[in-house]
């Protein structure tokens, strides 16, 4: 059971437990379209468990790009909620 997979299509899931390396790199590919957070257990797992190097680098930086736009969409929504009405620029 892979945890993290809010709204992860199953099929994506079950490519990263194919043989073919790349089968998995295009996997981890469409995973990284997502910008949920919750991607990047399964990210982890990835990169601590593939047995293909490169796959794992990718799993890798595809984290740090999904972590990236879930802390810039965090601090959005505190100035958001520190000015809802946008009065002071924030």
């Amino acid at each position: 059971d892979i945890t993290g997979a809010h709204r992860m299509d199953r099929e994506i899931l079950s490519q990263l437990g194919n043989p073919d390396p790349n089968i998995r790199r295009n996997a981890v590919m469409r995973i990284a379209a997502s910008d949920d957070p919750r991607v990047l257990t399964i990210l982890e797992r990835i990169y601590k468990n593939d047995p293909d190097p490169e796959i794992r680098e990718l799993a890798l930086q595809t984290g740090r790009e999904v972590h990236k736009k879930s802390q810039q969409r965090q601090s959005l929504a505190i100035y958001k909620y520190r000015d809802p009405q946008g009065r002071f620029g924030l």
